[in-house]
């Protein structure tokens, strides 16, 4: 049995049973806080023992080592996720300049094509049709000319055409007579027409530009040595394209 210890207060002795000093009253345990009338025992908090807020929980069985990992590309999925959507935006951009190269090279084809054509049908056109910038340089408005005494007139152009272009002398009442041979175009720019045999009433010169059909009339006309008067040009034909006025003495 322990030996009776004495209240370290008033030094009385004192026996297990003893949790007060008969004598004085004060507590054998100090501590015992339970054992003081009026001192209420603290209780603890609710997440008394459980791990600092933030501080990752500890399971209460150890890991297993030897549990299988998951796939790879589960463990991996937000990564595979970003290729894909990396790949797919390449893939949508590498579409969309396919396309758009695609179409402005279609484009690019068609107006190119257009533009061939249109230059084929002005080349058609132009040298199918008459003459581009022809003009007289040796015969003036006014100009006398003698009686019974043929002449040249010469002149110069852009482009020829179809270099079907004839002389036709008009005299005062309206009528035509035609010239031979047509003008004749060099090559070089420069235009001749010879043979001009004006007569006594003739106050005109026309050139006069013809289709094939108005062309091969007056050689018909020429091949037939019909050279009187004629009221009308071809219906073909087109306004001349020089008309100068002449006095014929």
């Amino acid at each position: 049995m322990t030996p009776p210890s004495p209240c370290k207060n008033c030094g009385m002795a004192l026996t297990d049973d003893n949790k007060f000093c008969p004598r004085c009253g004060t507590p054998t345990d100090p501590t015992d806080l339970s054992t003081v009338p009026g001192v209420s025992q603290p209780i603890a908090p609710a997440n008394y023992g459980s791990p600092p807020h933030g501080a990752p929980q500890q399971s209460p069985y150890p890991s297993n080592p030897y549990a299988p990992r998951p796939p790879w590309y589960i463990r991996n999925r937000s990564t595979i996720v970003l290729i894909a959507l990396v790949v797919l935006l390449i893939l949508s951009g590498i579409i969309g300049y396919s396309v758009f190269t695609r179409g402005a090279i279609q484009a690019s084809a068609t107006a190119t094509a257009q533009t061939q054509a249109n230059a084929t049908a002005t080349a058609i056109a132009i040298a199918t049709g008459p003459p581009i910038g022809f003009s007289v340089t040796t015969l003036h408005s006014g100009q006398v000319i003698p009686h019974g005494i043929a002449f040249t007139i010469n002149g110069t152009y852009s482009s020829a055409g179809s270099g079907r272009v004839w002389v036709v002398l008009e005299d005062n009442l309206g009528q035509y007579y035609l010239q031979t041979p047509p003008v004749r175009f060099n090559g070089d720019g420069t235009w001749i027409a010879m043979n001009i045999n004006p007569a006594l009433e003739i106050t005109r010169v026309d050139f006069v530009y013809v289709t094939t059909a108005g062309d091969m009339l007056f050689k018909q006309k020429v091949a037939a040595k019909d050279f009187g008067a004629f009221s009308t040009l071809p219906a073909d034909s087109t306004p001349p394209l020089q008309s100068i006025p002449i006095v014929v003495s």
